[in-house]
């Protein structure tokens, strides 16, 4: 693969904002389904996580100050 010489560079902060941008005009609010894997409620109180179907992974976190406001806390299977 070969490097354009003429492409603007951008901050890895600028990249990232640019995404966290099209992802909150795009997925305001998304429902993900998925099967919960390698869970882990850290001392912390954060929840650790992977959302996974057939075809992809994606990991997760549930905040703490979230955490407690969930009816079914997941395990790993659900």
């Amino acid at each position: 693969m070969l490097l354009d010489d003429n492409l603007p560079e951008i901050s890895v902060a600028e990249l990232l904002e640019n995404i966290k941008h099209q992802l909150e005009q795009n997925f305001a609010l998304v429902k993900v389904k998925g099967e919960v894997s390698s869970f882990k409620l850290y001392p912390s109180g954060h929840a650790y996580f992977n959302l996974k179907d057939e075809q992809a992974v994606l990991n997760a976190v549930c905040f703490k100050n979230y955490w407690h406001k969930i009816e079914h806390q997941p395990i790993d299977g659900d």
